[in-house]
Formats: structure tokens, C-alpha cells, sequence
């Protein structure tokens, strides 16, 4: 076993790296996430640090993948999925436009209504990644 890490310290150093740039530690030189009260949230164990990133942990085989977001999605969704998950913010919008398009479309065309709902949502959700891109403060 290798050295013993503190999650405190590695978090100290996971929030020294570019965002969403992942640091990796051995899952058998550090005590479980939860075991250190991190709780388990959004598909990842999170916690918000003092100065409102959030810390993202994922186990990866023998691993955890440690890396900062921008917003916690527990309490900031919209912004989470705009800055630190775009993928998931397009599949999500995209998903939610097939499901209104194929609920509002007659009997027979529902999934006419679904292509064309999924097309607009998806179209929102890159305008809405355009404009945040556009206005984000660097």
C-alpha cells in the first residue's frame, strides 16, 4: 500500500489544477468519500468548497477521478450543465424537447412530434451554450 493521502489535501490540490483537468489517486491510499463525509450526489461524490466550486469524485477501476466544477448540480443544475457538463445539458434539453413534441402531437404523428420536439430542444440547448459562452466572464 502506498501512502496514506488526506482528502483534505487532495482536494487542496485538485483545486490548484485547470477546471475539470482530473487528478488521480489510488482508491487503496485513501479512506472512502463518504467515510470522510463527502456525500454522494448526481452520479459523483460532491462537495462544495468555500469559495463555491464544487469537488467531483468518480471511481474509475482501482481510482478515484478527482476534478473541480464550477457549480454543484445539486444546487445549481442549470449552470452546472451549461459550464462543467454541456454534453449532458444538450442530451437533457434535446430529451425533454422529443418528450413535449411527442406530447403535444395527435394520435398517429407522435413521433413526428418527437423528432421535430427533440430538434428545437436541442437547438435551445446549444443557443443556450452559445450565449453563455458569449457572455461568460473570463
Amino acid at each position: 500500500m502506498g501512502h496514506i493521502y488526506d482528502w483534505s489535501q487532495i482536494i487542496e490540490d485538485a483545486l490548484r489544477l485547470p477546471h475539470q483537468q482530473d487528478k488521480l489517486v489510488s482508491k487503496e491510499s485513501i479512506v472512502h468519500p463518504q467515510r470522510a463525509g463527502i456525500p454522494y450526489s448526481w452520479l459523483a461524490y460532491r462537495k462544495t468548497v468555500p469559495d463555491g466550486r464544487a469537488i467531483d469524485i468518480k471511481k474509475s477501476g482501482d481510482y478515484y477521478r478527482i476534478h473541480w466544477d464550477r457549480y454543484n448540480p445539486a444546487t445549481h443544475l442549470i449552470e452546472h450543465g451549461l459550464d462543467d457538463a454541456p454534453e449532458w445539458w444538450l442530451l437533457s434539453t434535446t430529451g425533454i424537447g422529443a418528450t413535449i413534441g411527442a406530447a403535444i402531437s395527435e394520435k398517429g404523428k407522435k413521433g413526428e412530434g418527437a423528432l421535430v420536439g427533440a430538434s428545437i430542444g436541442f437547438g435551445v440547448g446549444l443557443l443556450a451554450l452559445f450565449v453563455r459562452a458569449m457572455t461568460a466572464k473570463n
